[in-house]
């Protein structure tokens, strides 16, 4: 029967040939044709487990050419008791021969193989132990005196957070609390507005090359306090005329401290597309402003070319009439928001 698998045995491989003598005199291959091997003891581990019994063979079988291999469980296996025992080998062929051999653990090839020609017959032999096995264990003695406690021990290191365990239930709603006092009232946007509507036409003409006011009397935005921001828009609204239009009508519209020639802002560039008058509205930022202090801003004008401009106001309800483009007028509207 061939070897079990058994991590405690260290097996040598062993091979042959078996040749006979023909009536001729020639040596000829047994085949078929086999060789058996049976151990001359129990094999055990070093707990004792049997591995292999007398009662169970190895056998090899010869080919045409009457070779053989087998793989055998070492006569003397360091890890197996006993050591030195033998194998009874018997040539299962006519004119076969019966004898005992050892298998060597480590054989003169160092590969773990041996020629079965290389070994000499030996006595038989059931081995000698070269280990004792462990007894069973005994009964449990007498617990000992306590001895003295030990230094605490280092603190370990900190544990991981645990899981985040589930939201509790949602507790009852508070008793609405006091109202609280009311705030300060926010800043105003529209910080001035002003209107300069006469009730007979004002008119204005300038061929100043140079920002000039308008009228610093009425064509202003009246005084207002500067916000918290330090900046505003004013927005300007009013009826503008120029007496040519083309190449070089252009006009200039700008902002002055009142009273002033200081420009406020930036300036509006416009060009004066046709000599009909023309309703202008004008958007400045002015920034830089002290918060808290008064300002009071003037319109203030420049043509751009060689033209003439004009610009007439007037309070006008219903519908307002007149010959040619000589009269159209309107009011002048200011208004200043914060930025």
């Amino acid at each position: 029967m061939p070897p079990p698998t058994v991590k405690d045995l260290n097996y040598t491989t062993v091979y042959g040939q078996a040749l006979v003598l023909s009536p001729s005199g020639a040596l000829t291959p047994v085949y078929p044709g086999s060789i058996t091997f049976t151990p001359s003891t129990v094999l055990r581990d070093q707990a004792g487990n049997a591995f292999f019994f007398p009662s169970q063979t190895f056998t090899a079988n010869t080919d045409v050419n009457g070779n053989w291999t087998i793989d055998l469980p070492a006569t003397d296996d360091p890890d197996i008791n006993p050591t030195g025992w033998t194998y009874l080998v018997a040539e299962n062929w006519a004119g076969g021969r019966s004898y005992s051999i050892g298998v060597p653990y480590n054989p003169p090839s160092g590969d773990r193989t041996v020629a079965f020609a290389t070994i000499a017959p030996a006595p038989a032999s059931s081995g000698v132990a070269q280990f004792g096995y462990l007894g069973p264990q005994g009964a449990q003695g007498s617990a000992g005196t306590a001895g003295p406690q030990g230094a605490t021990g280092p603190q370990g290191p900190q544990g991981s957070t645990g899981a985040t365990g589930s939201t509790g239930p949602q507790g009852a709603s508070g008793a609405t609390g006091p109202q609280g006092p009311q705030g300060a009232a926010g800043a105003a946007n529209v910080l001035k507005t002003n209107r300069y509507a006469p009730a007979t036409v004002s008119t204005y003409t300038t061929t100043s090359a140079t920002l000039v006011a308008i009228d610093s009397t009425n064509m202003q935005t009246g005084s207002f306090s500067a916000p918290a921001s330090g900046q505003v828009w004013v927005e300007v609204a009013f009826i503008l005329q120029g007496n040519s239009a083309g190449t070089g009508a252009m006009a200039n519209l700008a902002l002055f401290d009142h009273g002033t020639t200081t420009q406020r802002g930036d300036t509006w560039f416009l060009n004066i597309d046709t000599i009909s008058s023309e309703p202008t509205i004008a958007k400045f930022l002015v920034t830089g402003l002290t918060p808290g202090t008064s300002y009071n801003f003037d319109l203030a004008w420049a043509q751009g070319g060689t033209i003439t401009l004009t610009t007439k106001v007037l309070a006008i309800t219903g519908v307002g009439s007149g010959a040619g483009q000589s009269n159209p007028a309107g009011p002048a509207l200011f208004e200043v928001h914060t930025a």
